[in-house]
């Protein structure tokens, strides 16, 4: 055993600050809150026209970044960044974290769904792309070559498809991967 006998000193009562620390950001949180908001937002006409795949305008643009900056809780453009990084396309990154709609997905694909010269595991791909469509907002065409997509077949795309109708799924998937801007 070990025995002590000394008194504290306090030699002065300075406050100290550390700046370093006073800006921290719970990232988990802050997600957590970002896909809440924009979840609870999905009837504003400009995350309504991200979801269909309706193209936006430059005025889209504005108030799409006045609803996440300055109307919203988010709090800032700066802390956004700090968080997710400064994002080169606004409107994919937020339909990375809203998805594309259902209705929009099936509508593209519909030929593929509604005509009986498809079989059952050709539909199946299709519904499959549709779920992701609808869950990530986009799936890079590289994709269709890897599980999920080799579990109906080995070649994936190109297993279960026709060239010709292939490449019409790949340019629809492009499409619709794409958000797009027009000029006002």
């Amino acid at each position: 055993m070990v025995y002590t006998d000394f008194e504290d000193q306090l030699t002065g009562s300075d406050t100290q600050f550390f700046p370093d620390l006073e800006s921290t950001v719970n990232v988990a949180q802050y997600r957590k809150k970002m896909e809440a908001f924009l979840r609870g937002q999905e009837t504003h006409p400009v995350i309504r026209k991200i979801r269909e795949a309706t193209p936006l305008t430059g005025e889209d643009l504005k108030t799409l970044e006045t609803l996440l900056f300055q109307a919203s809780p988010m709090e800032s453009r700066e802390v956004f960044e700090q968080v997710y990084g400064q994002q080169s396309s606004l409107p994919t990154f937020i339909r990375s974290l809203v998805g594309l709609d259902r209705e929009t997905a099936r509508k593209a694909f519909g030929h593929y769904l509604n005509d009986q010269i498809f079989n059952l595991r050709q539909i199946q791909f299709v519904e499959t792309l549709i779920d992701l469509l609808t869950k990530s907002g986009s799936v890079p065409p590289r994709m269709l070559y890897e599980p999920p997509f080799t579990n109906a077949d080995p070649n994936g795309l190109d297993g279960l498809f026709a060239d010709e109708d292939a490449g019409r799924i790949v340019n629809l998937l492009r499409q619709l991967n794409r958000v797009e801007v027009i000029a006002a």
